[in-house]
């Protein structure tokens, strides 16, 4: 009987960034910053920001990373938490000690506004 590799639907990529950002109701310009870093003019010169989001395959999005964009999403509008502090946050969540993901919500938000 030939073994079958059980694959977790949730991580395989498969939403584009303009679809997804559609059905977020945020910019496609901000998702794609989000996914792909982005350039920026600094005083010292060009800096760029690491994407905040981790793609499971270039260009596309998994469900668990449609989740992600959404918690970062409502983390910055609906509880107004700054971008500085989500980034502070995100960092301790991606530790390897923790075994955490941005999907841990219940982990995240707490992390976010502490960093405050």
């Amino acid at each position: 009987m030939a073994s079958r590799q059980i694959e977790d639907r949730r991580e395989i990529p498969r939403y584009g960034i303009k679809e997804s950002a559609r059905s977020l109701g945020m910019s496609i310009a901000t998702l794609d910053s989000w996914v792909n870093g982005r350039k920026y003019p600094s005083t010292g010169g060009p800096r760029f920001f690491k994407p905040l989001v981790e793609l499971a395959s270039p260009g596309l999005l998994s469900f668990y990373n449609l989740v992600e964009a959404h918690i970062l999403l409502s983390t910055r509008k609906k509880h107004m938490v700054e971008m500085p502090s989500i980034r502070k946050a995100i960092d301790y969540v991606r530790k390897p000690t923790h075994h955490l993901t941005l999907c841990s919500a219940k982990v995240f938000l707490p992390m976010a506004k502490i960093c405050l």
